[in-house]
């Protein structure tokens, strides 16, 4: 039997499947590619078909499959809408923590009575600095003030405060300017680091002296 690729000539093959059904496969090489290049006339008109025509019925099947689809069935979209409200804050921490100088005990190199006046002193204490936070979401600037009371005996301008540890600032009864700032970024961490100046006129007492420290947070 010849092959299915003669060119121009039709070729059937002939079989029987195990049913005993007999199977005839016609194939027309020029009928397929006047199919295939110029479109439905030639599967109407051509030589696949004599009598009947495949292609009408074929598209009147689809048709009525795509009219048996509910509308809008290949665009059926829904959604949920949901809503965040994120209110602009500005907030101020401070930690537990505690300073303490002791000069019964005070460190290396830091001796008391000092052999000269004013003498300088660190924390005695294993907290070296106060950490203060600071926590801002708008655009809004922000400015942090600080400001002591000291208690009598000590003398003002005793306790000194420094964000570096290198440049100093007496804490003072009034306000001063501690830092500012704009958007955090999440908590901002400051870490304020303190020191005892004695000028040689303080008294001693049985109890001791408590200086406490304010902070103060605001908008500009």
């Amino acid at each position: 039997m010849e092959g299915l690729h003669d060119k121009g000539k039709p070729v059937e093959r002939r079989g029987r499947k195990a049913t005993g059904l007999k199977w005839i496969i016609h194939y027309d090489r020029r009928a397929a590619e006047e199919i295939l290049f110029l479109g439905v006339p030639a599967i109407c008109g051509g030589s696949v078909m004599k009598k009947t025509c495949l292609f009408p019925q074929f598209a009147g099947i689809l048709l009525l499959i795509l009219l048996a689809l509910p509308a809008g069935a290949g665009n059926n979209q829904a959604l949920h809408e949901i809503k965040v409200e994120i209110p602009e804050l500005l907030q101020l921490e401070v930690g537990p923590a505690e300073i303490v100088f002791d000069l019964a005990h005070p460190n290396h190199g830091e001796p008391f009575p000092a052999p000269s006046y004013p003498s300088y002193y660190t924390p005695t204490s294993n907290q070296q600095y106060l950490p203060v936070r600071v926590y801002t979401n708008g655009k809004t600037g922000w400015r942090l003030l600080i400001y002591g009371e000291t208690d009598q005996g000590l003398g003002e301008g005793a306790i000194e405060w420094s964000l570096d540890g290198t440049n100093w600032s007496q804490l003072k009864p009034t306000e001063q300017v501690l830092t500012t700032g704009g958007y955090t970024n999440g908590w901002l961490e400051l870490k304020v680091y303190f020191r005892l100046v004695l000028r040689g006129l303080e008294y001693a007492r049985l109890d001791v002296y408590k200086v406490k420290v304010n902070y103060q947070l605001s908008s500009v």
